[in-house]
């Protein structure tokens, strides 16, 4: 019904946990967006072929990997899906986790190298 790059579509509808909800204006998420190829950055190729999202509050979060260039849109911008991901845009895999388990993600992030282009971590989610 709802198209990839539509806003009411799965990743959009994901996505607008951050963009919609705002918890990258507040304390009450943590987050940080990845892509070895950046929306209005240059690629650069010293990162981790990677590219997704994790998004936390303290009781549960996401994190969605894909293959999508230039995706996802800084969060100001809001739900923008890039040309690019009309050919590059072959996966895109989002599995919901309890809080307990976003260390164990942030240490398989150390793993992948990412280019984080976009985070937020406020001191209430310091360990």
């Amino acid at each position: 019904k709802f198209l990839v790059n539509m806003s009411q579509g799965a990743l959009g509808n994901t996505l607008n946990q951050l963009y919609k909800g705002r918890p990258y204006m507040s304390n009450s998420s943590v987050y940080a967006l990845y892509n070895d190829a950046p929306p209005l950055l240059k690629y650069t190729q010293e990162y981790g072929h990677t590219k997704g999202v994790v998004l936390f509050d303290h009781s549960r979060g996401f994190w969605l990997s894909h293959s999508i260039p230039r995706f996802p849109s800084f969060p100001e911008k809001g739900y923008l899906y890039p040309s690019s991901g009309k050919v590059y845009g072959q996966t895109a895999l989002c599995v919901t986790y309890q809080y307990a388990q976003l260390l164990r993600i942030v240490k398989q992030l150390v793993y992948l190298y990412p280019r984080i282009y976009n985070c937020s971590v406020p001191a209430v989610f310091s360990a």
